[in-house]
């Protein structure tokens, strides 16, 4: 099964080619660079945030969607890619941003980046990113047990998921992608160089309320214990 956009393992696609263009080595860890002009296509790129820094605002690399910092969001030294920015207090502790654009509805967007358990045990659930609240639910990656789990819902309550398939390591740096296929009617995640994990799903997403974009401390009160780098948003 192959990821719509075909980024760094979006998709089977381990030689990491992306329009023809090596955006990513998995064995030294370097990302694609987004930036035009700089020989990588960013099509179907909304947003990058680069997940360096925190001054109230994180900002967005060219596409205007800024990520406002609420709690204790702290500046991870070293990230994965340079710095990383870390939330591990509270539920309170996230990015967040009200804007449009992360309402996408019935389409093919998704979600790539690198996140890492601080947690001390795999016996809470903290959100990596997501609109999730009742009965506005939309869309939410969450760290579920040694699981990365996408779950989506079509009508703001109940919800569908997929689980990544493989364990993750406590304290280890781990490169996910997570999509919504409206064509291919699917729901789809993967982890590191692992095989894409794919769930049936023909109803949609909802695009109801004014559910936050969050990347952290989830609306439904999950701690993220989390830090995470180099993140990227996917949108036809």
């Amino acid at each position: 099964v192959a990821g719509p956009y075909c980024p760094a393992y979006f998709g089977d696609f381990p030689d990491g080619l992306y329009n023809g263009c090596e955006i990513y080595d998995y064995a030294v860890g370097y990302p694609f660079n987004l930036i035009p002009g700089d020989g990588v296509d960013p099509t179907g790129a909304r947003e990058h945030w680069r997940m360096d820094s925190v001054s109230g605002t994180t900002p967005g690399l060219f596409g205007g969607l800024n990520l406002t910092a609420n709690g204790a969001v702290t500046v991870d030294v070293p990230g994965r890619v340079g710095n990383a920015l870390r939330m591990d207090g509270a539920f309170t502790d996230y990015l967040v941003s009200t804007n449009a654009d992360f309402n996408p509805g019935d389409s093919l967007f998704g979600f790539t980046g690198w996140v890492r358990l601080n947690a001390a045990d795999f016996s809470d659930d903290h959100q990596i990113l997501g609109r999730w609240l009742t009965p506005t639910r939309s869309y939410s990656l969450i760290i579920t047990g040694s699981r990365i789990v996408w779950r989506v819902s079509s009508n703001g309550i109940t919800e569908v998921n997929v689980d990544c398939g493989f364990d993750i390591e406590l304290g280890e740096w781990v490169f996910f992608a997570c999509w919504h296929d409206h064509v291919a009617n699917t729901i789809n995640v993967k982890t590191n160089g692992n095989p894409t994990q794919s769930t049936a799903h023909a109803a949609g997403i909802s695009a109801t309320g004014l559910t936050q974009f969050r990347v952290g401390g989830s609306q439904e009160n999950l701690v993220p214990e989390l830090s995470i780098d180099s993140l990227t948003y996917w949108k036809d």
